[in-house]
């Protein structure tokens, strides 16, 4: 995602259809609300939040998953979470 996002690869981005993206997003949500190590999570949530800048829902939703699991997270998912809650509600880019 940082390929096609943030380097605007154009070979990525001609490979990777909508459909594509469509998958991801549901794989990702699918690994933030199910019993996932923190660094998949971690990197989900930069993915997530990388694709919500081309599907606005998805700012909403994920931002409503970690506030919800930040309580009862690891002091890792906790420093990412707050980072990309800050990016999400200042709409400022994520700092990778």
């Amino acid at each position: 995602m940082i390929e096609y996002f943030i380097k605007d690869n154009v070979k990525i981005i001609h490979s990777i259809q909508n459909k594509d993206l469509e998958k991801i997003i549901e794989a990702g949500f699918n690994w933030m609300i199910n019993d996932q190590p923190i660094a998949v999570q971690a990197y989900t949530m930069q993915t997530l939040f990388l694709l919500g800048t081309k599907y606005n829902w998805i700012h909403s939703e994920l931002a409503f998953i970690i506030e919800k699991n930040i309580p009862y997270s690891s002091i890792g998912y906790k420093n990412r979470g707050r980072k990309v809650l800050k990016a999400i509600k200042t709409n400022t880019n994520l700092k990778l």
